[in-house]
């Protein structure tokens, strides 16, 4: 059985996407269902001419610290995170695609939207799962306060919220035609 391929993404792929692709994995192992779908992050710096965030492990940022005392508390490890830059590949194996804020998926000239216009039907933005809006980076947060609420909202919504992150990445495919 091919797994079906639900991928996160957020400007750098330091910690937003990272967070809701581990999340992603222990909401799905609880309902026993870790085997169906192969769950990555990436970012949409470092690819071609972009360039790439400053440092590929959140712990090198200063506000890193507003975030680890939460991430410990939900059993969330961050120990082998390295930020990714999204590929071709990585777009077109995906089923459902997950954007963590709107300029990522459509506002950047540089944006899912702009670079991959064929694949529109598979995208989503992490807000239609809470209806919240966009998630906040952490690199913006400024006390623990901000850190925790960053962390949780994403933790929360993707394990509440997994069942609808199964129903889009179950859907079939639309192509566009030649």
């Amino acid at each position: 059985m091919t797994r079906k391929r639900i991928l996160f993404v957020c400007l750098g792929n330091v910690f937003r996407s990272a967070l809701a692709e581990r999340c992603c994995k222990q909401a799905l192992a609880r309902l026993g269902r870790a085997d169906e779908f192969e769950v990555i992050s990436r970012g949409i710096k470092g690819f071609r001419n972009i360039p790439p965030p400053p440092y590929s492990h959140p712990s090198a940022y200063p506000q890193w610290h507003f975030a680890l005392p939460h991430l410990k508390n939900l059993e969330v490890n961050f120990d082998d995170h390295r930020a990714t830059p999204v590929h071709d590949e990585d777009i077109q194996y995906a089923r459902a695609i997950v954007a963590m804020d709107t300029m990522v998926l459509k506002g950047y000239e540089y944006s899912l939207y702009q670079r991959y216009p064929d694949d529109r039907d598979r995208m989503h933005v992490f807000g239609e799962l809470d209806g919240r809006g966009d998630v906040d980076d952490l690199q913006y947060a400024t006390n623990d306060l901000e850190g925790r609420l960053i962390v949780e909202r994403i933790h929360d919504t993707t394990s509440r919220c997994v069942d609808t992150l199964i129903s889009w990445a179950q859907r079939e495919p639309v192509f566009a035609p030649l």
